[in-house]
Formats: C-alpha cells, structure tokens, sequence
C-alpha cells in the first residue's frame, strides 16, 4: 500500500503540471497527469491484489457498495452515449474512456482510503504540489512577461481581464487556477491546526495568506465564494476536534476568510468586475507641438500623458504602448493600421512625455490623428470610457516654407466619422449565453442529451461566429451534463452527488478524529459551490485531483455518527 500512496501523491503533486504537447500514442495525446495516473493505477491494482486477504476487505466494499455503483454507472453512461451520439463518435469515445479512466482512480482511492496513512500520504502530496504552485504563483506576478515563454509551455494564451492579467499558473484558465485552490488550500489550513511545531505553524500561516492573494489575483468571483464556503465547512467540522486542534482549525479557517475578502476588496480591478467601482483607467493627452510637414514626411509630435486613473496604463504584466493613425476629414483611415510606441511603465499618478513618429500621407491636405493607449494588445482604454485624443495634422506640398504653418492645425476638431478608430470591442461572451446555449441544446435532446464532451462542439450554432471558441464549455457541472447525457446522465450525477454529499454533511455534522476527512470536506465542499457556474471535470489537471479525493471521501467517512470518535491530538502527532 506504501507504493499505492505514494504514487497518487505524486499524481496530486503534479498534476497541474500538464504540458501543452502531450505523447502521441495511436490517436490519443497522452498527458503526464495522465501517465502519473496510469502509475497509480498499476500501483493500486497491486496493493488492492495484496489487500484483498484483509479481514475488513469485504466488508468495507459491502459498506461502499452504494459510491461503487455510482463511479460504474457514471463511466458506463459516458460509455454508452458514443451509441446514441449524432456525429464525433471518436470524440465521444476519447472523452469516455478518459472518464472510465478516472472513475478507476476514484475507486481504487475509495478503497485503499479506508487506511488512515493511505490518505494523509496522498493529502500530503496535494500540499506538496500547492507549495510549488504558491512559488510559480509569485513568480509569476513579479516576472510578468519574462515568464511568460515558460508558462507557454502548459497553457496557449494568458487570461486577461479588464486589461490585467489574470494569475493563471499552468492552467488554461484563470478559473481553473481559483479551482485548484479551492482543491489544495484547506488541507494546509488543516495541517496548521493540527501542527506540533512553531515552525512548520508559521510556515503554514505564510502559505496560506500568500494564497488567498494569490486567489484574488485570478479574479474569480465564483473562487471568492468557494473559498467561503470550503472556509466555513471547515469551521463548523472543527467540532469534531478536541483541544489546541480545534481552536487552531477555526482560527485557521475563520483568518483565512478574512484574508480573502480582504484581498478581494483590495483589489481595484476585482472590485471593478463586480461592479463596486466603476472603470478607471483615465489619461488626459496633450500635444506640445503642431503636426505639420510635407508630403512623405517623417514627423515627430510629443505628446504628454497623464495617468488620472486608479489603474496602471502600463507595467510589468501587461506593457501598454501608445498607437496612433491619421483620418482623412470624413473619417477615412489613410492606412489600415495603427502604429506602436511602447509605453513605459506608467503607474497610476504619473505623468511622461512621449514621441510619436507620424508618417505623413503622399497627398496634401487636412488630417486627423487619432492617438489611443492599448495594454498588451487586448484591451485599447477607449472601450472602458477613456475618449481618443484629436489632433489636427496639415500635410504641405515638398517646397512651401512651414514656418508659418506651424502654428496652425492643433485645435482640428475630430473627423466628422469616427467610427474608422472606434475600439471594436468584441463581443463579451458571459455564463448566461452558454447557459442559454445549454438549454436550447438539451430542449432537442432531453433524455439521452448528443453525447459526452460534445457541447463545445455543437454550441457553435447559438454564438456569435467571432465568439465561437472549440474549448468552451457550458460553465456548469449540471448544464453540461444534460447536454451531453440527457436526463439518464443527470440522474447518475445526482446519484453520485448524493453518495457523496451524505458522507461529507457526517463529517460537517458530527466531526471526524481524521484530518485528512475534515480537509477533503473542505476541499470538495467549496469546489461543488463553484461547479454550479464553471465546468472543471472535462480538464486532466483538475480532474486528476478531484477524482481521487471523491474516493477517499467514499471510503474512509462513516454515513451517520461515528461510533466513536478518536482524539485529533492523538493523531496529529503522525504530521
């Protein structure tokens, strides 16, 4: 069993760290979570093989017959949808066999989770994996783009939101960031309460404030709630503690929610999203000379930039540059393109002059230029509010003396269209839209639904064509199971959510003399609020984690009270 543990703490450890390019194997792309997993399970299949002459063996499947039946008929019902799926069949079968994969580390976990140290090693990996996170997290915010050519090796493209990059780590998503936290903090918290050491405390107390930062830096509000909920589930399984271990654990939880808040609250951009403050990037542009010159003429026009706003116009995450084009008075771009000055950093209250290199056109006349800051190609301050800056350029035939003209053209008014600079703001996709998507698709096929991971395929139709994205998903554990399974699916998840969920409301409502029980309660708990609006089973790095912790959860927690419950100082002393 020893082996057994030890690899599925090294499957928690390193899950998060999946490579975008995975190994080719016939037609499958096979991950290193997935080969750590594999491992696991060769490894559990041994233990399980030697296990089996254990007295309690039989008895502890007879007890856990109930959560078997649900992981079976939750892979077999994926299984089966490759036969009623209208189209993708390949797909589907991929996808399944992925989910039978994972339904076969949850039981191996719910039967091995019986063993007290099975569980602490593999929740000891966990934390072990969320150290390394905690430091790629750090680096993260203080490289900014120098990292960013590492971080592409895990994921596509940054998140970004509002023009701030969203902490993201390894994971494709900021979202999948927030979960992974909601997943891995509450075994820290925890271990900090059940801790003999003033050293290994205080080391844990720094973990654990340095990720509610960091949880505030993905600006997830779902992960702002889950982070709550696992917080209180915690203070309220505490009961079951006795002593020092109790006191700790709800200090633990309850300092824990505080710091979230209070790093949620602090954050401008955060507050932003949720609509307690309003936009603010701010700049005022003034031009300290004329644009004048002859036809084809290199010009240069500085222009001083304020920052009025609460946010940064440029930093280290996310650098800005100043872009501008010239119009024709009507409004005509007279290139297709916006040219780039880089923009230093420019925190909020500063000030700096900037040379802006203008292109004369080959034809003399009045002109417009349009002048617009943009933060790391995403997002242009004109489509939070901040107006484009005006200043009117006059282009001379090669021989006419500019002295005179240069001091005319800068109070130019804006061309009379301005529609040719406006800021093109895409369509902003919300859950609303994928949950519209998601009913409308399940309204066709409501009792067997088109076949498992096929909703991010066939929701194309209810989008925008520019929105359209192959790797979305419908932003909801139970809206994306009645697309793609029908009401046959939805029924196996609420079977499998109730054998779970009974387990965890034992320990939230009795106690447990376990950590490792109380720190899964936590962890699930808060993950199962946050998958009412996002989907994370689809995804190896999370699913990796998740599964195997619902296994343990299965086997190692009594439904009803407990018989007896031991002394959590007792068992503390094996930390």
């Amino acid at each position: 069993m020893t082996a057994a543990a030890f690899a599925f703490a090294v499957l928690l450890a390193l899950a998060p760290w999946e490579f975008a390019d995975g190994v080719r194997v016939g037609g499958l792309t096979i991950t290193l979570p997935e080969m750590m997993a594999a491992m696991a399970l060769l490894a559990s299949g041994v233990a399980l093989w030697r296990d089996r002459r254990q007295p309690d063996f039989g008895q502890h499947l007879r007890q856990c017959r109930g959560p078997l039946m649900a992981f079976g008929l939750w892979a077999l019902v994926h299984l089966l949808s490759v036969a009623w799926a209208p189209t993708d069949h390949l797909l589907v079968l991929k996808y399944s066999l992925r989910v039978a994969g994972a339904m076969a580390l949850a039981t191996c976990a719910l039967v091995l989770g019986r063993h007290p140290p099975f569980r602490r090693t593999v929740l000891v990996g966990l934390i072990i994996g969320l150290l390394m996170m905690v430091v790629l997290g750090v680096l993260e915010r203080r490289l900014g783009r120098d990292l960013e050519l590492f971080l592409t090796l895990f994921r596509a493209e940054p998140t970004w939101m509002l023009g701030e990059q969203r902490l993201a780590l390894t994971f494709s998503h900021a979202n999948g960031a927030a979960g992974y936290f909601e997943l891995a903090v509450p075994p820290v918290l925890v271990v900090l309460a059940m801790a003999k050491t003033h050293w290994l405390r205080a080391g844990l107390i720094v973990v654990a404030l340095v990720c509610a930062i960091l949880l505030s830096l993905t600006y997830s509000r779902a992960g702002f709630g889950s982070a709550i909920v696992g917080a209180a589930l915690l203070w309220v399984a505490a009961a079951g503690f006795a002593g020092a271990a109790r006191r700790w654990l709800r200090r633990a939880a309850l300092g824990y929610a505080l710091v979230v808040v209070g790093a949620y609250v602090a954050n401008p951009e955060m507050r932003a999203r949720i609509g307690v403050d309003e936009h603010s990037y701010a700049a005022t542009y003034t031009f300290e000379r004329a644009c004048v010159g002859h036809v084809g003429e290199t010009v240069l026009v500085p222009v001083h930039i304020r920052n009025r706003g609460r946010w940064a116009l440029s930093d280290r995450a996310a650098p800005g540059s100043v872009m501008h084009t010239l119009l024709t008075p009507m409004g005509k771009r007279v290139v297709p393109y916006w040219d780039h000055h880089p923009l230093a950093p420019m925190p909020p209250h500063t000030e700096r002059t900037e040379l802006l290199r203008v292109v004369l056109p080959q034809r003399a006349g009045e002109y417009a230029l349009a002048v617009d800051v943009m933060r790391e190609q995403v997002l242009r301050i004109s489509q939070l509010g901040n107006p484009v800056a005006w200043l009117g350029c006059m282009v001379h035939p090669a021989g006419v003396d500019l002295q005179a003209a240069k001091l005319m053209g800068a109070q130019l008014r804006p061309p009379l269209d301005t529609s040719a600079v406006a800021s093109g703001l895409r369509f902003a996709l919300e859950r609303r839209h994928y949950w519209r998507a998601a009913l409308l698709l399940w309204e066709r096929h409501p009792w067997l639904g088109i076949g498992a991971d096929r909703f991010r395929l066939a929701h194309r139709e209810y989008l925008p064509f520019l929105a359209y994205d192959d790797r979305a998903r419908a932003h909801s554990v139970p809206a994306e199971t009645a697309v793609d399974l029908g009401l046959l699916g939805l029924s196996v998840l609420a079977l499998l959510v109730w054998q779970v969920g009974r387990r965890l409301w034992s320990v939230a409502r009795y106690g447990s003399g376990d950590w490792a029980t109380v720190a899964v309660l936590g962890s699930l708990g808060g993950l199962a609020v946050h998958s009412q609006v996002d989907f994370f089973l689809c995804y190896t790095q999370l699913s990796m984690i998740i599964w195997p912790l619902v296994g343990i959860a299965c086997g190692a927690v009594p439904v009803g009270r407990p018989p007896g419950l031991r002394n959590c100082d007792n068992l503390s002393r094996s930390i």
